[in-house]
């Protein structure tokens, strides 16, 4: 009788916490193929398998693995060790709510896209509407996938629902958050270029107001202007940007018309 191999096949409540009844059951019969001396105990370098076997991998495998070196005793951690580091590991997970990362460059998408409104650059604010547009939908994706594990690892053995999480979800998942990363950059650095011309051109124009009377614009141009608005409002942006040439032209030929007469 050995106390300390007793102890080392025990699992604390507090560990086994983070998992269902059935997870721990199924991670405990993985967790045994490896300790083949039944000792209760299985080293840093089985872990590493043990970690294969179930879909961790990656950055997440190698954060365990780093914990583990910390915890071992003499190369060797138990099952209750095990668990613990599963645990930590699944907190790095993306979960079922959204993701403030993605919430964040939702809103940076909305701002740029309704700043090109303003400015009637409307197929650029087509393009960065279909853009939130495909990011939402990303999302929802990404959320109903994230339940689906759950559920699968709620009725089934660990090692699918863990397989399908970690490895091809999150892989996915890493490649989409780094396309979106590019694009917010981007997206970004055009935001910061527009805003300082923008501001210069406003400068100007108010200088150039303040020395002219305001032009009379007749009611036919008032009404394009209008259109091209509403258009513009209801995200009809090629409608608005085919008014909002012919108002162009009409305001640059009424505008030519006053020069002349004065």
């Amino acid at each position: 009788f050995d106390p300390a191999t007793l102890n080392a096949h025990r699992s604390s409540p507090m560990a086994e916490a983070a998992f269902s009844r059935e997870e721990v059951s199924a991670l405990r019969g993985i967790f045994s193929l490896y300790d083949t001396d039944d000792s209760g105990y299985i080293s840093t370098k089985e872990l590493e398998a043990v970690l294969q076997k179930i879909g961790r991998s990656g950055d997440d495998a190698s954060a365990i693995m780093a914990g583990a070196e910390e915890v071992a005793k003499e190369g060797k951690i138990t099952f209750d060790d095990f668990l613990q580091l599963l645990e930590k590991g699944n907190k790095d997970v993306p979960g079922e709510g959204p993701d403030p990362k993605v919430l964040e460059f939702l809103r940076i998408l909305e701002e740029y896209r309704i700043k090109c409104e303003d400015e009637g650059n409307y197929l650029e604010a087509g393009r960065a509407n279909a853009q939130v547009e495909t990011l939402r939908r990303q999302e929802e994706k990404r959320q109903q996938k994230a339940i689906r594990a759950r559920q699968i690892n709620e009725r089934t053995e660990v090692q699918i629902a863990h397989n399908m999480q970690y490895t091809d979800f999150n892989a996915a998942w890493d490649k989409y958050m780094e396309e979106y990363d590019n694009m917010a950059e981007m997206y970004i650095q055009q935001m910061t270029e527009r805003h300082a011309v923008k501001l210069l051109e406003f400068q100007r124009g108010l200088q150039k107001e303040m020395t002219q009377k305001p032009p009379k614009w007749s009611r036919e141009l008032l009404e394009w202007r209008r259109r091209q608005h509403i258009l513009a409002r209801q995200k009809n942006y090629a409608e608005a940007q085919k008014i909002k040439k012919i108002a162009d032209s009409l305001e640059d030929k009424e505008r030519g018309s006053m020069n002349t007469s004065h």
